[in-house]
């Protein structure tokens, strides 16, 4: 299995044990382009995560928002634009780190809102979010 393979895996048992809803689109030619690895429904807020191999030393937020494919980078931009929060993600913590977000927002505002779980996320080693989101584009080359 891959080392992308095993990521996924890890971050699909992740996610059942948190009870989160999720869904792994096959990518065939049919559907829409740069769909993320795994469309994830947690507490009420819609979740993409697109999974890169992790590397020993996590990548900067730039160089692992450029290892997402140009349609891969439009579509999280659409989960955004939608009201949805995703992020191109190495590592399980990176994905755990996504779930607790959405879980303290919802404890201490008890209203589900992206862009609050998107400031949390900010700094997140193996995690990037569109540089415009992020707030990591004015500091780093980004695609």
């Amino acid at each position: 299995m891959t080392p992308e393979g095993k990521l996924k895996d890890q971050v699909k048992r992740l996610l059942k044990s948190r009870g989160a809803w999720w869904y792994m689109p096959v990518q065939n030619g049919m559907g829409v382009v740069g769909i993320p690895d795994l469309i994830v429904c947690h507490r009420g807020i819609f979740l993409g995560m697109e999974t890169k191999a992790p590397v020993k030393n996590p990548r900067t937020p730039a160089k692992l928002w450029a290892k997402a494919t140009p349609n891969q980078r439009n579509r999280i931009r659409e989960i955004w634009g939608a009201g949805g929060c995703a992020a191109v993600i190495e590592s399980v913590s990176a994905a755990s780190a996504m779930l607790e977000s959405v879980e303290v927002d919802l404890v201490e505002r008890r209203d589900p809102n992206a862009m609050l779980v998107a400031h949390t996320l900010m700094g997140v080693k193996g995690l990037a979010m569109p540089p415009e989101i992020g707030g990591w584009g004015s500091r780093e080359v980004h695609g």
